[in-house]
């Protein structure tokens, strides 16, 4: 028998596998591909879906996938690519929707328990798979979409009827303006401001944020809290109040937020984001009746997002001493701390610039513009605190009037997308290079940020 042709070589490149020719490991790039004019990546890696159960894997993992006779669930079989859709959302969507690498568990049960939570999960799971692998067509996509719309729309009857939960109502629609707001936010299709104000109406019809917060499902909590600060980020770009009173932020639960768990002594985001909401409110009321500007509440603003470091405690030599040579913190908390600050400063641009009045060019708005995009280039490339930083960027970069600070931007820029394949990191980045060098720049905080399109959602 002639010997079995090798058509690839273990470990090649994969443009090489995608040609099928013997790739000669050759590194950074291959002559294969220089002599093809091919890019030579190494680094990629295909995921292969199987629907049976992995032997070995915690039944945790594949009792929701696998197991059809579970309480609750739909009363039917799910479709393979149902299954491959919920697997996708759990294993590479709902991680990336948190800033710690251990995320509270991903609303599957909920999904499995609701006819338009599921289709929500697939449309979210899909239209991002588009993005990153190009596994599916937005025409797919969209017709799924147009189907979860209309069975939100016979489940609200339901509703009315007292035959259905509002909570798994709650969570498809905040699925949807995810999708919209994140992955799908170029599409003609996206409704973002819909699925907020839907949003909203559930939320009120429910008791309001505190009452939901005080029983709700920790991955509904979860879901609540991004909504929120998305909620508050871009009021500010877009010259709104917020839909949820400051003190809302006094009622989340540590245990479910998107951001990671501040270290005693550590400012947490939720205080940070309290403080950005008052900012918001503040100046509606400002512009309402401008007697009610005073510096001294100015000061009072300055001094409460005041960027800080951590200081020495009493026993920290003595804790050197007695430990000797040990990781005394997490490595976590470094860019967490980093990104507290970068939300500061970019909440100290909002007070001078669409409260005060300051101009671009003045010397308070560029020290905190500098300050901020020193503390986003701090930010390791693959730490997921720089997932989390687009609002900063955005605010910091739009103000920046140096080159190489906005080409630093761009990369960065790029860093993020190659994590997230978020549609909405492309727009900031267009709205960006609209925006330098032109007129805009110099004018009010409401025209610098006029050419971001408002289905955008910027976190």
């Amino acid at each position: 028998m002639p010997p079995k042709r090798i058509r690839t070589t273990e470990g090649s490149c994969w443009s090489c596998k995608q040609r099928r020719v013997k790739c000669d490991l050759q590194k950074p790039s291959c002559r294969k591909c220089l002599d093809a004019g091919e890019k030579c990546n190494y680094n990629k890696i295909v995921l292969k879906w199987n629907t049976r159960p992995t032997k070995g894997a915690p039944a945790a993992n594949q009792l929701c996938l696998y197991h059809q006779s579970l309480p609750g669930s739909l009363g039917y079989s799910l479709a393979t690519n149902e299954k491959r859709a919920i697997e996708y959302f759990r294993l590479r969507v709902w991680p990336l929707f948190h800033m710690s690498d251990t995320p509270c568990q991903a609303p599957v049960a909920l999904a499995l328990g609701d006819r338009s939570v599921l289709l929500a999960t697939c449309v979210l799971a899909d239209s991002h798979r588009v993005l990153h692998d190009g596994r599916h067509s937005r025409e797919n996509v969209q017709s799924k979409r147009l189907h979860c719309l209309s069975t939100l729309r016979k489940q609200l009857a339901e509703v009315s009827n007292g035959e259905m939960l509002l909570s798994s109502l709650l969570v498809a629609v905040l699925l949807l303006y995810f999708s919209d707001g994140y992955v799908e936010c170029n599409q003609e299709s996206a409704s973002t401001s819909s699925h907020h104000a839907g949003a909203r109406a559930i939320i009120n019809s429910m008791g309001g944020l505190p009452t939901i917060m005080s029983g709700a499902d920790t991955s509904i909590k979860m879901l609540l809290s991004e909504f929120a600060t998305t909620d508050v980020t871009n009021a500010l770009l877009h010259g709104r109040v917020p839909c949820f009173p400051s003190d809302a932020w006094d009622v989340m639960d540590p245990d479910a937020v998107w951001w990671d768990k501040s270290s005693v002594g550590m400012e947490s985001f939720d205080t940070i984001f309290k403080r950005m909401s008052e900012l918001a409110f503040y100046r509606d009321l400002v512009e309402r009746d401008p007697s009610l500007f005073t510096m001294e509440r100015v000061q009072e603003f300055e001094a409460a997002l005041h960027p800080a470091y951590a200081t020495m405690a009493t026993n920290t030599l003595a804790e050197l001493d007695s430990e000797g040579d040990i990781h005394l913190v997490d490595e976590d908390i470094v860019p967490y701390r980093t990104l507290c600050r970068a939300f500061q400063h970019s909440a100290n641009l909002y007070l001078y610039r669409a409260i005060c009045n300051l101009p671009t060019i003045h010397p308070l708005v560029q020290q905190h513009a500098q300050a901020c995009l020193d503390c986003i280039t701090g930010l390791p490339p693959d730490s997921k605190a720089l997932n989390c930083a687009l609002y900063p960027i955005l605010t910091a970069a739009a103000h920046t009037l140096s080159v190489s600070n906005q080409q630093l931007v761009i990369q960065k820029l790029d860093m993020v997308y190659e994590n997230l394949k978020f549609d909405s990191v492309t727009t900031i980045k267009l709205s960006l290079r609209e925006l330098w060098g032109s007129a805009r720049q110099h004018g009010s905080w409401n025209d610098m940020f006029s050419g971001l399109k408002q289905q955008t959602l910027v976190l």
